[in-house]
């Protein structure tokens, strides 16, 4: 008689209910690696209604909530969630049950083998809004209990998100964290010595986003992609003048994705506001040169081997500095020379090729790592 191997089940929690591309790609692709390991991994469909406007207070918040009601409907972003949906239909598996609030996933828990928390970030007190479902509270306790590659997002947290999540990370079997500083982040509450791994998009082969991406189109057009996190005006005026200069020198068109211009509308640019995952993917992929200050931006622009250039702005103090974890990412590569100070901007640009022999044999020894220690916590 043939005994058939039962897959064991593993519920991951993450951000994947916004169309942000960064947070719908990295779910989908720690899902896919962990199911072509043959483990029956499901994204825990949960959201909490409480991250909409976390971010933002005030008047930022008023604007948020219009945009909403009118701008997004108005600018074709209701196209772009129907293009995300698509592609989770297509690619992601989801939990029968959808849980609407921490209330409803700690009375009645999903049931899995292994539970994971991570990656994007989750751990981001200004996107988390204090939620302990994002440090698996709600799994039980004789269940193993993960983090994989989650981010704080931030150099420095406040008192109060540091009393709140050690608990909750002391409670976890496993952790891992996603950049060096938020390891050290971790050390400074929990006393804890954590593994720093990649983000689940580079664990998959660059073919298979090749893949989704799909056919270049043989007509294509020569480009500068610039794809923007709203946020820091400084940074979004360098981006712009950073592509407008390689743009004079070179005669590439620009393309712009991810800009909330709200009443700063300009028809005669090319803004792509209802782009899908995979269209996204595939606009980094048929770029010229990549201009970012998005972590999934920059990562993309590392899978593809392109050219690309990330402004910060490093006036910025600790607590307010976004960019750690791709400059913690660009520091692991070797690639700190795609930093572009947003006072320098102007006066940048950057004609030399990267080479990405060298940063794809460090990429590979990273990978290579961060699988093994997925599997072995899983199966340990």
């Amino acid at each position: 008689m043939k005994i058939m191997n039962i897959k064991k089940k593993v519920g991951i929690i993450t951000f994947h209910e916004s169309p942000n591309y960064g947070a719908i790609l990295q779910a989908f692709a720690l899902q896919r690696f962990l199911r072509d390991e043959d483990y029956d991994a499901e994204i825990i469909d949960y959201c909490n209604p409480g991250r909409s406007h976390s971010q933002v207070s005030g008047i930022k918040k008023f604007r948020s909530k219009i945009w909403k009601l009118t701008f997004w409907k108005l600018f074709r972003s209701k196209k772009r969630e129907h293009n995300t949906e698509k592609f989770k239909d297509k690619y992601m598996v989801f939990s029968n049950l959808k849980y609407t609030n921490s209330n409803m996933i700690a009375n009645s828990p999903p049931n899995y083998d292994y539970y994971i928390t991570g990656s994007d970030q989750v751990w981001n007190p200004r996107n988390n809004a204090y939620d302990p479902t994002y440090f698996l509270s709600f799994a039980p306790d004789e269940k193993k209990k993960i983090s994989y590659a989650p981010s704080f997002g931030l150099k420095k947290l406040p008192e109060s998100y540091k009393f709140f999540c050690k608990p909750l990370v002391e409670r976890l079997n496993e952790v891992s964290i996603r950049e060096k500083s938020g390891a050290e982040l971790i050390k400074e509450i929990c006393g804890l010595t954590t593994r720093v791994v990649v983000d689940p998009t580079f664990l998959l082969d660059m073919e298979i986003w090749d893949k989704i991406a799909g056919p270049v189109n043989p007509k294509r057009e020569g480009y500068i992609f610039c794809y923007y996190m709203p946020g820091d005006k400084k940074v979004e005026k360098a981006i712009k003048n950073i592509s407008m200069k390689i743009s004079i020198e070179t005669g590439l068109k620009i393309v712009n994705a991810g800009k909330k211009v709200y009443g700063r509308i300009k028809w005669w640019e090319n803004t792509r506001y209802d782009a899908g995952p995979d269209e996204f993917i595939r606009l980094i992929r048929d770029a010229d040169c990549v201009i970012t200050n998005s972590f999934h931006g920059t990562a993309f622009s590392i899978i593809f081997n392109k050219n690309f250039l990330v402004p910060v702005n490093l006036d910025l103090p600790k607590e307010d500095a976004l960019n750690s974890r791709i400059i913690d990412l660009l520091d692991l590569l070797g690639l700190q020379n795609r930093l572009c100070d947003t006072e320098a901007a102007v006066e940048f640009c950057d004609k030399h090729p990267i080479d990405y022999g060298n940063v794809n044999n460090l990429l590979v020894k990273e990978v290579q790592k961060s699988k093994k220690y997925l599997l072995q916590v899983l199966e340990n």
